[in-house]
């Protein structure tokens, strides 16, 4: 089964919060094909350097996961690059009334739409507008 994880589903994976092992178990129970984005990259390395500046994280530890998601990056998953039509998509999306999508939360579901892959998230608001643009969800 092949899924899109945004990084809401990809940081657990190498930060322990209250989703890890959601997280790791749905990956390994569904033998799940991830697939990311090329700005997961920005997106995990954002979340753990803030982690970091506010204490929640030593420095050692930050670098251990970022070097950690590197590699999976590398080794484990495939990346997709956001297009042009993602772009477009996501902007519609944004201008939906009711929805109060984020931008980048907009192109994960446009790029999950595009790729035929169900996505796997843990934030609530951003599965809800997934529900309500018909972007089929994993449920982890």
């Amino acid at each position: 089964m092949t899924v899109y994880l945004d990084a809401s589903a990809i940081v657990p994976l190498f930060v322990a919060d209250a989703f890890s092992t959601r997280a790791t178990e749905f990956l390994r129970a569904k033998k799940a094909a991830p697939i990311i984005s090329d700005w997961a990259g920005l997106e995990v390395s954002n979340v753990v350097a803030r982690q970091a500046r506010i204490g929640a994280l030593t420095a050692e530890q930050a670098a251990a996961a970022l070097a950690n998601f590197d590699f999976w990056r590398g080794e484990s998953v495939s990346t997709a690059e956001i297009a042009a039509l993602d772009v477009a998509v996501a902007t519609q999306f944004v201008r939906r009334p009711g929805l109060a999508l984020r931008g980048p939360d907009a192109v994960h579901l446009a790029m999950a739409q595009r790729l035929g892959a169900p996505l796997v998230t843990f934030d609530v608001r951003m599965a809800a507008a997934a529900e309500a643009l018909g972007v089929a969800i994993a449920t982890a």
